[in-house]
């Protein structure tokens, strides 16, 4: 089950889901999934770890459905990054790259 944090008096909300937790946390404007804290790792299709675990959370986070939050960018998740990607006016090349990390950690 994901809890929305921002509606929780306490921000750090777990949900466990597939091998990695959503542990939902905010600094500043800038929200995080408890996987990853990068903003400039390239993150691409066939990728895996922390990095990959943490765009699927913050796709869950803004209501994207990039499937397990298993840590494999696959096929799920690239299409949930590009649809992010085309609802922000970035080019849809479904690469997380500097810019779809400023997107997916951007408080909305």
């Amino acid at each position: 089950m994901l809890v929305d944090p921002w509606h929780e008096d306490d921000l750090a909300v777990v949900s466990d889901v597939g091998k990695y937790a959503c542990t939902y946390t905010q600094q500043g404007d800038l929200l995080y999934a408890g996987s990853s804290t990068t903003t400039s790792h390239l993150v691409l299709r066939n990728s895996t770890g922390p990095d990959a675990a943490e765009v699927q959370c913050l796709l869950r986070r803004h209501n994207l459905s990039p499937g397990e939050v298993d840590g494999y960018f696959g096929e799920h998740t690239e299409a949930e990054v590009k649809r992010l990607q085309l609802q922000d006016h970035l080019p849809a090349d479904g690469i997380v790259s500097q810019q779809t990390w400023q997107l997916l950690r951007h408080v909305r």
